[in-house]
């Protein structure tokens, strides 16, 4: 009898041991080392005293930094109120820390947002919340741009070109032709909820444009939109949730274009140019824009 016990428990001992091996080869006993303090530019001889110039949330922002931590952001656009606030730049790690303490001091909590500062010079700096959330700010008000991760190379006039498509629009100007070299605009180029245009109030659009992508004008600041002949083919929604207010359309647009108007909610009016019986012509027979007054001219 004490056998048979010694045998089952040997084998028990055996059994539970073989487990333990197999376990062991899928352990990981590596020790995981504490996560490197995030460090930005070196800012130990950078001035941010002063005001500086930025552009984010569909607006142009005037950020005055005071000498005594506080700060004072201006809406250059008019929408907002003024706000103020306090900063911290720390020297060591290249940190900057903007904080609505100032702002709502009677609060029992306030926000703080903590921005590594990434790049420097004394014209412009460049500050992130994490990877795809930045924004710069910069000395000379014209120059400004807002960040944006698809273009981080725009060319001098604000243009993001990618193998002959427009990858956004990020530039100041109030007015442009697309250049030559773009062949497809692509979608959300003009979006106004990725900060692009939104200064630009006419764009045209030359034949050299063949396609223009779905919603390629979305949440748009931009107002007129001129397509020359040539451009064959509009995306869907491509003026989504905006009340654009005057557009040109050629003969040659032969394709696409559904549900290019609609707008999040009625707009007051818009005058659409276009050719009778072109193709655009029925194709808003089927589906009428959502404003108060459309006026169809015939060119």
């Amino acid at each position: 009898m004490k056998k048979i016990v010694l045998l089952v428990i040997t084998s028990i001992l055996l059994i539970a041991s073989v487990i333990l091996i197999v376990m062991g080869f899928n352990l990981d006993y590596t020790v995981k080392e504490k996560d490197e303090p995030v460090t930005g530019a070196d800012v130990s001889k950078f001035n941010i005293i002063g005001k500086w110039y930025t552009v984010y949330d569909m607006s142009n922002f005037e950020y005055e930094f005071k000498e005594d931590g506080t700060y004072v952001v201006t809406d250059l656009d008019g929408y907002r109120d003024d706000s103020l606030g306090n900063y911290t730049l720390n020297k060591t790690d290249g940190s900057l820390i903007l904080s609505e303490k100032q702002q709502y001091k009677d609060r029992v909590e306030y926000d703080d947002y903590d921005y590594v500062v990434e790049e420097v010079d004394s014209d412009v700096f460049k500050v992130c919340y994490d990877e795809d959330d930045c924004i710069y700010f910069y000395k000379n008000k014209d120059e400004r741009r807002p960040y944006d991760s698809k273009c981080l190379e725009p060319d001098k006039d604000g243009y993001c070109i990618n193998d002959g498509v427009l990858v956004s629009y990020i530039g100041n100007d109030e007015e442009i032709t697309i250049p030559s070299s773009v062949h497809i605009i692509g979608s959300n180029a003009f979006a106004g909820d990725f900060n692009r245009g939104i200064n630009t109030n006419k764009v045209t659009i030359p034949g050299t444009v063949k396609e223009i992508e779905d919603s390629a004008f979305a949440y748009t600041r931009v107002n007129v939109v001129v397509f020359e002949e040539g451009v064959e083919y509009v995306g869907g929604n491509l003026f989504m949730d905006t009340c654009i207010q005057e557009v040109y359309f050629p003969k040659s647009l032969t394709s696409g274009a559904y549900s290019m108007f609609n707008p999040e909610e009625r707009c007051g009016s818009i005058d659409i140019h276009l050719y009778k019986n072109s193709y655009i012509h029925n194709i808003l027979k089927d589906d009428e824009p959502y404003y108060d007054e459309v006026n169809l001219i015939y060119r």
